[in-house]
């Protein structure tokens, strides 16, 4: 389960994470300008939508779970995510990416959710192989691998 706690801890909104982020759209979501929120925002919802719409013309992908992320939504105060660590009463942005099972990639801001959603897609997208049960266990691994790799190679 991805858990606020997990977030929080593994994929916090800094200039490094941005730059993971970048490295894998290949676009420039970690320049450092304030104005840039709204860009990398709208950069990062390009992408997670090319990324669906890739992994489902993948045939290795679409002939197991194909790879949907729905955008940026608001949850609001009367909608729980509770395993997540939103329960009733909070508030907060979330990428939804389904892929065999619903994965939540939440968090307070509308930048760092993106920031999150497109670390999940990319993780779900290495681990496409593996049955969906077992990427309950394993998909909280596969990202803290993607981001200690990253942070190491600087």
């Amino acid at each position: 389960m991805i858990t606020r706690e997990f977030l929080d801890k593994t994929i916090p909104d800094t200039h490094r994470m941005w730059e993971l982020a970048s490295k894998i759209t290949s676009v420039d979501l970690a320049n450092g300008y304030r104005s840039a929120v709204a860009w990398r925002v709208y950069a990062g919802l390009e992408w997670l939508a090319a990324a669906t719409e890739r992994a489902q013309h993948y045939d290795a992908v679409a002939a197991t779970w194909p790879i949907r992320a729905h955008g940026l939504l608001l949850k609001p105060s009367d909608m729980y995510l509770t395993a997540e660590g939103w329960p009733l009463g909070t508030t907060c942005w979330y990428v939804l990416v389904e892929c065999g099972s619903r994965w939540y990639a939440c968090a307070e801001t509308q930048h760092l959710a993106v920031l999150r959603g497109v670390v999940l897609v990319h993780a779900l997208a290495l681990d496409s192989a593996t049955a969906p049960q077992l990427r309950r266990k394993s998909i909280s691994e596969l990202i803290q691998q993607i981001v200690t790799e990253f942070t190491a190679d600087r």
